[in-house]
């Protein structure tokens, strides 16, 4: 699928550059990361910190190519090319570089990253836009989509690789509302059959069907209203449960006074899996709300104040599962800048506060996590695998607890931008000894958009 779409937008834009009214613009941006993360394991005990401590600098290059013919036709490629310096696996025991993870052995010259996407030029975005009307407008091909706030289907952008769909999306245009229907393939899946891996003569896969609708002209109480549906479906392929999954949720924004702002999201799910003739019944919620106060004159200030839950499930219900699923919402934004911890059976509450201060922005973020149902364990993130599990999930819904600290700015000799963020993970109750102590991670950052 993705060779086909990156053939398509090839020809396409072939086709377009031998047109003399056609009007072409770049963008790109690079973008160099050093993480060092300090006891990952959340454990002291002695030994070679190699075993335990690791680092590793991440570089990416984004360059994005526009075109538009008229007021009717317009379109972007985008390409990725993403490496990592040094150690870009988890802890290991056996030694400071962990071989399981990372780019495997290649020639001189010739790196690979098939499995990681590492040193591969990537199409992240490769679409077409058509305005049939002034109304009506379709787009076709991959790209990525932020419904709303971004709280249940984002780009993810602060990850290496960003979410990407293929797919159609039509959209109507009206001074009251800004409907958006998606046709969207998430992913292919391996049958396994006749052909063994890699076989997809029944082409099994992960598809869903949406409609957003933006309410428009809403008083400032109620600045922004997103209310959308999607239906999702992923096929039974052997072993692997199919499911039918619909999630139907609200989102809203607005100023309720000067400079006091909130927004609010919520979110039901409803369903059932199928693994070999045995249905379980998918239910689930979201609900999130946040409030900021902001002064502006007063170096920028603000404070922020939310609060976040999402279902669990119950496991004393055989046949039924109430866990949310949280589909493809910015994890890095709403679960904590260290990504230990993701939502579905979470329950979490975040205070922030920020200034600017010297042409810096200044930020603090403290957020607390706990279990909605203890019984079933949170959904882990994905720096959270070296923690020896939620030992205590039975007894305890205290999962931890994660400060962040920021800074960050342009350069005054340079256009780069700037940022430092030093973070730490507390765990709570649900970690026993050895693992239960304090994971910290220090990011430096510095980017340059061309």
């Amino acid at each position: 699928m993705k060779r086909i779409i990156a053939i398509l937008a090839a020809l396409t834009a072939t086709s377009l550059a031998n047109a003399g009214d056609t009007n072409w613009s770049w963008d790109g941006n690079t973008r160099i990361r050093h993480e060092m993360h300090s006891n990952p394991v959340g454990t002291e005990t002695e030994g070679s910190l190699a075993t335990k401590d690791y680092a590793f600098t991440e570089q990416k290059t984004t360059l994005g190519m526009n075109f538009s013919r008229g007021e009717k036709f317009k379109g972007k490629i985008s390409l990725i090319h993403a490496f990592n310096w040094g150690d870009d696996g988890a802890a290991n025991a056996a030694g400071e570089f962990n071989a399981a993870a990372g780019t495997a052995a290649s020639a001189s010259g010739h790196p690979n990253g098939i499995a990681d996407q590492q040193n591969l030029l990537l199409v992240n975005e490769a679409w077409g836009w058509w305005g049939m009307s002034n109304s009506f407008s379709m787009a076709a091909g991959r790209g990525g989509i932020t419904v709303a706030d971004g709280k249940v289907i984002s780009t993810n952008s602060d990850e290496v690789t960003p979410t990407a769909f293929e797919g159609l999306r039509l959209m109507y245009d009206h001074e009251m509302v800004g409907l958006t229907f998606y046709a969207i393939k998430v992913n292919d899946e391996d049958n396994g059959a006749g052909g063994g891996a890699g076989d997809f003569t029944n082409d099994p896969g992960t598809e869903f069907l949406g409609l957003s609708a933006d309410i428009k002209g809403m008083p400032e109480v109620v600045k922004t209203l997103n209310v959308h549906v999607f239906q999702v479906n992923v096929d039974e392929v052997g072993a692997t449960a199919g499911m039918n999954l619909m999630s139907i949720g609200v989102a809203a924004g607005g100023n309720i006074m000067g400079g006091l702002s909130y927004t609010a999201n919520f979110e039901t799910q409803s369903g059932d899996t199928t693994t070999n003739a045995v249905e379980t019944d998918l239910s689930g919620t979201m609900m999130d709300f946040s409030v900021k106060y902001a002064m502006p004159e007063m170096m920028g200030f603000w404070v922020r104040a939310g609060y976040h839950s999402d279902t669990g499930n119950d496991t004393t219900t055989a046949t039924e599962a109430e866990g949310y699923n949280p589909l493809f919402y910015d994890r890095a934004a709403n679960s904590g800048v260290m990504q230990v911890i993701e939502w579905g059976n979470l329950t979490s509450m975040n205070l922030g506060v920020g200034f600017t201060a010297m042409d810096l922005a200044f930020a603090v973020n403290y957020m607390t996590f706990a279990e909605t149902e203890e019984a079933t364990g949170p959904n882990a993130g994905k720096n959270a695998g070296a923690f020896a599990g939620f030992a205590n999930s039975a007894t305890s819904d205290d999962i931890g607890t994660e400060m962040d600290l920021s800074v960050s700015g342009k350069c005054p000799v340079t256009d780069l931008n700037l940022s430092l963020i030093y973070s730490m993970f507390t765990p709570g109750d649900q970690f026993t000894a050895p693992n239960a102590e304090t994971y910290s991670m220090m990011r430096l950052q510095a980017g340059m958009n061309f």
